[in-house]
Formats: structure tokens, C-alpha cells, sequence
């Protein structure tokens, strides 16, 4: 790997941790830098990723295919000729893996161990981009300042449920990592009538709010909560599947705009 964005350097034999500017020492797994120890953060979305092959069945459902399409499309429009993009808040990588089919560099990170793990697998696999993957805190980025020209995070301020200073904790660490003129894409799934929270939240941060989009699928989780307790009947994976249903109903929902949303899309830019 050439350049990475991490504020680290690795031991002699670049091995088996990493060790701060303070003499910090960090284990690395497969390849993996663990910023970030078991604890109550972490340890609930670490058992969620045990237990479960795919949590939320990014990839089985088809809102969930379009809300990337969707993040991925907005990203390669923002920022055309990025340097590093950051996917705060990975998952098991499914979007990172489509964000490395556009850009050259992409840093995956997640709370989980579990998660980065299966997305190193999923990435590597799918993907001709270079990865840096990290297990740390959306609170505490090991990133270098001006590290990133793009950061994304998806489903992330609200969806992680964090208190309101970890949010802004969160904000701020976006903007240190961002280079000047650098963006941040968020989306998050709230509903018309919470929109407003985390409009506000954004336009109290230190960055400047350019673009706001609403992803018109509250027509999809109403007829997808319809579903909740056969999700595992092969009729019922086949129609949450089914893309060109998600669109027809996406395009019925625009026609009642903003509240027919579920999710919220928001670019925002560092200033300088």
C-alpha cells in the first residue's frame, strides 16, 4: 500500500501493531488496525455482527440498493477526483465495495471488528480500489487532519444512536479529517417530521450545508413492514428484491415530496 490516511506508524516489523507518536501500541488483525477496545460502544454492534450474517439485509433489500446507488451516484458528482474517501460506519461493506468501483482509494471503519473483517473480505474481493480498513470510533478518528478529499456517513448520526455530544463529537471530527473545500455526504433514516434535527444539527457544525435531498421510500418500508415477520419466505425475499418495484415506488412518493421520505440526503462542505 502506498499512502494511507493513518496517523500511525507501524512497528519494525509492521507486524503485528501499530504505535502512536505517544508510544500507544495498537494490535492489528489480518491487517486490521483495532483503534478501538471491547467496550459498551462497541460490544453491542460486535454481537449484532456475530450473530448475524448481514444485519438490516443491505443487499436483499431493494430501498436499501437504491439508497446506495444513490449515496454512490451524489459522491462521484460532489467529488469528482478524490484523493481518499472516508466510509464512516461500514458495515459489512457493501457500500464501501460499490464506492471502490468509482474512486481509487477508499477507507472503511466501523465499531465492529467483526464487521471491517467481513467488509476487508467482501472489498477485497469485489474491488480493484485501495483499502485502508480500521476498527475505531466515528468519535475519535485515527486519521491524520486533512486526510480526506470525500467522507461518507450512511445512516450514522442518528442510526448509531448516539447522545447529542457524541454527534457533535462526530461533526467535528468529519471536519478535521476533511481537506479544505473537502465534503461529507450523510443520509439518514428519520422521517419528514425529524428531518428538521438533523438539518439542525448540520448547519450548527462547522460545516456549510450545500445540498439537501429527500430519497422518496416511505412508500417502500410502509409496504416492508407488511412483510416484518415472513422476511425469510423465498415469495417475500424476492419482492423486497425487487428493484423496479422500489422505483415505481419511489416515483409515486415524489409526487407528495419531503414527507413521503423516510431517508434524508445532505451534502455539506469544509470551508476554506
Amino acid at each position: 500500500m502506498r499512502h494511507t490516511p493513518l496517523a500511525m506508524t507501524t512497528t519494525a516489523d509492521g507486524a503485528s501493531a501499530l504505535i502512536a507518536p505517544d508510544g500507544t501500541s495498537f494490535p492489528v488483525v489480518r491487517g486490521v488496525p483495532m483503534f478501538l477496545a471491547s467496550d459498551a460502544e462497541s460490544l453491542e454492534f460486535e454481537t449484532m455482527y456475530q450473530n448475524l450474517s448481514e444485519p438490516w439485509k443491505y443487499s436483499g433489500r431493494a430501498a436499501e440498493m437504491l439508497r446506495h446507488e444513490f449515496v454512490v451516484a451524489l459522491a462521484r458528482e460532489v467529488a469528482e477526483k478524490p484523493d481518499w474517501v472516508l466510509d464512516l460506519g461500514c458495515s459489512v461493506g457493501q457500500l464501501s465495495a460499490q464506492l471502490g468501483q468509482h474512486f481509487p482509494r477508499i477507507a472503511s471503519l466501523d465499531v465492529s471488528a467483526t464487521a471491517v473483517l467481513k467488509a476487508k473480505t467482501t472489498c477485497e474481493a469485489s474491488s480493484k480500489a485501495e483499502f485502508a480498513f480500521v476498527v475505531a470510533s466515528a468519535t475519535a478518528l485515527p486519521f491524520a487532519t486533512e486526510s480526506f478529499s470525500l467522507v461518507v456517513a450512511s445512516d450514522g448520526l442518528f442510526g448509531w444512536e448516539l447522545s447529542e455530544t457524541a454527534q457533535q463529537q462526530v461533526l467535528s471530527e468529519i471536519t478535521r479529517v476533511l481537506k479544505p473545500g473537502g465534503r461529507a455526504i450523510f443520509t439518514d433514516y428519520l422521517g419528514h417530521k425529524k428531518f428538521p434535527f438533523l438539518l439542525k444539527l448540520i448547519d450548527s457544525s462547522p460545516l456549510q450545508r450545500e445540498r439537501t435531498e429527500y430519497l422518496h421510500d416511505r412508500l417502500w418500508y410502509q409496504m416492508e413492514s407488511w412483510f416484518h415477520l415472513a422476511q425469510d419466505n423465498a415469495l417475500v425475499k424476492a419482492i423486497l428484491r425487487n428493484r423496479s418495484l422500489a422505483l415505481g415506488l419511489r416515483g409515486i412518493a415524489r409526487l407528495f415530496g419531503a414527507r413521503a421520505s423516510k431517508h434524508i440526503g445532505i451534502v455539506a462542505r469544509k470551508r476554506g
